[in-house]
């Protein structure tokens, strides 16, 4: 990664942080928003949760068995929402490697580093 001021690589974590950040913060933001996007589902599933307890917590007919069900429901829909968090990571931590290691790094590079980090 060489600096386009001199010619000379950064030395320090400090010099290679404020490279990075005033010659690639365009990609910075783009990777950061798309990664964002993959918080979503689990910002939803989330918010989903926390509303169905208050709203069987507020009513007395409401038996054990419905609150156990509410719970079920919500750990199900949990599981997929980490594992989507989790494949925006891996693009996020594939840019970050790349920009580090190398000198540039493009957009594509997020869904390469998906592809490449996806393990079933």
């Amino acid at each position: 990664m060489a600096s386009k001021d001199n010619g000379r690589l950064p030395l320090t974590r400090k010099e290679q942080i404020w490279y990075l950040l005033k010659n690639e913060i365009g990609i910075l933001f783009l990777v950061n928003f798309v990664s964002f996007l993959f918080v979503i589902p689990l910002i939803l599933v989330f918010f989903f949760g926390v509303t169905t307890f208050h709203h069987y917590s507020l009513d007395d007919t409401k038996t054990s068995m419905d609150f156990f069900l509410v719970f079920l429901s919500n750990g199900l829909l949990f599981i997929p929402a980490v594992v989507i968090l989790g494949l925006g990571r891996a693009g996020l931590n594939g840019v970050i490697k790349q920009l580090v290691f190398e000198s540039s790094a493009k957009f594509l590079t997020f869904f390469k580093s998906i592809f490449k980090n996806f393990k079933v």
